[in-house]
């Protein structure tokens, strides 16, 4: 998913909750408020112009793009850490944890 937010301030508090941003609990994440693989904040919504499926105002807009890696069995997100465990090769490393009592 895409979001540009107009409102500087808060876009710095929606970007606080990207795992780029040291979010480490697994929970807090953009991406599970909004029940998405993913979220990418724009600076600007000229990204979001041409996409299948996008919404536009004068302050929000939101892009629906396809997500990176593989479908987790358990979780059903796409990761790009599916299969990382040899353990567990179609899990993402967040379910891994989740099993592992580590969540």
């Amino acid at each position: 998913m895409l979001l540009y937010v107009r409102d500087v301030n808060l876009r710095q508090k929606l970007e606080s909750m990207l795992p780029s941003q040291g979010m480490l609990n697994g929970v807090d994440e953009l991406r599970y408020l909004f029940i998405t693989s993913g979220v990418e904040l724009l600076e600007d919504p000229a990204a979001l112009t041409g996409l299948q499926h996008s919404l536009q105002s004068e302050t929000l807009g939101v892009g629906v793009v396809k997500a990176d890696g593989e479908k987790c069995d358990r979780c059903w997100n796409y990761s790009t850490h599916v299969g990382e465990d040899p353990e567990h090769p179609i899990i993402c490393d967040r379910c891994v944890a989740a099993l592992a009592g580590k969540f």
